[in-house]
């Protein structure tokens, strides 16, 4: 009976966390080599494309570039293209601005050349 009663409460747990969730995004490569992506998204709005841009520029330049692709795929078969050019340019934004505030800084010496004399 007590097992029953955890795994109510971890049902109930798990719904209200699948609710909460405005985005999410899943890659993994199956015994074939195919990598795939789950993506899992409320709907299309702005705040729902945000997260989801936000989830894609954490990875490497070469892995963000092979999930967006497989995204274009899909949005393709979806003849949802408008989606895929929004992702675009909500991508395009946060790399900019972080590379802009990473080339912000300064550079300056570790060693100034007057410490040397």
């Amino acid at each position: 009976m007590f097992k029953k009663i955890i795994n109510l409460f971890k049902k109930n747990k798990k719904e209200s966390e699948e609710k909460d969730a405005i985005c999410g995004l899943i890659t993994y490569i199956e015994e074939d080599g195919q990598m795939y992506v789950d993506i899992r998204m409320s709907d299309y709005s702005d705040e729902s494309l945000d997260s989801l841009a936000n989830l894609i520029s954490m990875y490497n330049p070469s892995s963000m570039i092979e999930v967006l692709s497989i995204i274009k795929n899909q949005l393709e078969k979806d003849n949802k293209m408008d989606v895929y050019n929004k992702l675009l340019e909500v991508v395009t934004g946060i790399l900019s601005s972080a590379e802009f505030s990473l080339g912000a800084t300064e550079e300056e010496p570790c060693i100034n050349p007057s410490d040397v004399i």
